[in-house]
C-alpha cells in the first residue's frame, strides 16, 4: 500500500515546488484546496484535490481520512496559529503519524524583498537520503 500524504497550501509558492518533488514519488498526494481553480491547478501536478478550509473542521477530518503524513503550509497572516491549531488537532484525532509545518514569515533581509519560511516539527527534510515516509 502506498503512504498517502496531505498538503495544505498545495497552490502557493512553497506547496507547488512540494508537489513537484512529490510527483516523483510513489506516495499517494492529496491537495487541500478552497476553490474549483485551484483544485484544477493541483490535479493537474499530480495530486488529488479535496475541497476545506482551515475554519471548517468536518472538512479538514474528511480531508485528512486515511492519510499517513500531513505537510501544513500556512500562509502569513493574522491567523495562521489558529489555522494550524486547527489543522494539527484534526490530523492527531484523524491519527495521522507524521506532520510537518512550515511557518512563512514576513521578515525582510537587508537588501531583500523576500518572504521567509522556517520548518518546524520535525527538523528533518522529507527527501534527507536513506529516511522514508
Amino acid at each position: 500500500m502506498n503512504k498517502r500524504i496531505l498538503v495544505t497550501g498545495a497552490n502557493g509558492t512553497i506547496g507547488l515546488h512540494l508537489l513537484r518533488e512529490l510527483k516523483q514519488t510513489p506516495w499517494h498526494v492529496r491537495a487541500l484546496v478552497r476553490s474549483a481553480e485551484n483544485a484544477r491547478l493541483v490535479s493537474s501536478m499530480g495530486a488529488e484535490a479535496v475541497r476545506g478550509d482551515f475554519a471548517e473542521l468536518p472538512s479538514l477530518s474528511e480531508a485528512m481520512a486515511g492519510i499517513d503524513t500531513l505537510v501544513l503550509i500556512t500562509s502569513a497572516n493574522p491567523q495562521a496559529a489558529q489555522q494550524a491549531s486547527a489543522v494539527l488537532h484534526a490530523a492527531l484525532e484523524s491519527g495521522v503519524a507524521k506532520w510537518f509545518a512550515f511557518r512563512p514569515s514576513k521578515q525582510v533581509l537587508p537588501g531583500q524583498q523576500r518572504t521567509l519560511c522556517c520548518m518546524q516539527q520535525p527538523r528533518m527534510s522529507l527527501f534527507a537520503p536513506g529516511w522514508s515516509m
